[in-house]
């Protein structure tokens, strides 16, 4: 079973309550804002999965995502520090090496990585540890 929350056309954000798994669906600039607005639709779900699973896998899919301020990239990367444990898996899916520069600088744990091809990110998600 799925469960979706969205603030249109900013994210969309579906989590699959059967196997602890968050797809992402982000566009356009954001403001400060928006990134508030998307920490707070990320939480229940993450929230779920780590007292479901211990864990949460994450597809952020932001291909055709233009680059962002550096105010939203820092704030950005404070979220994925405060929610995300050691053993979630979060992986970005991008389409611009300078979104890939800008992702990679949010990245935070070990345990993401930033791809350029969504079936690569998903099968890294789902890879034994």
């Amino acid at each position: 079973m799925a469960a979706a929350a969205s603030v249109a056309p900013i994210f969309k954000i579906v989590y699959d309550r059967v196997r602890g798994f968050l797809h992402a669906f982000c566009s356009e600039f954001w403001m400060l804002e928006d990134v508030a607005n998307y920490r707070t639709a990320l939480l229940p779900f993450i929230r779920e999965a780590h007292a479901n699973f211990g864990f949460v896998r994450v597809l952020v899919d932001r291909r055709g995502c233009p680059v962002q301020s550096p105010e939203v990239v820092d704030r950005t990367r404070a979220i994925g520090l405060e929610v995300f444990r050691e053993h979630d898996r979060f992986a970005l899916v991008v389409d611009s090496a300078l979104v890939r520069m800008q992702v990679n600088r949010i990245r935070a744990r070990k345990l993401s990585m930033a791809f350029d091809n969504i079936d690569r990110a998903k099968a890294w998600l789902f890879e034994e540890d």
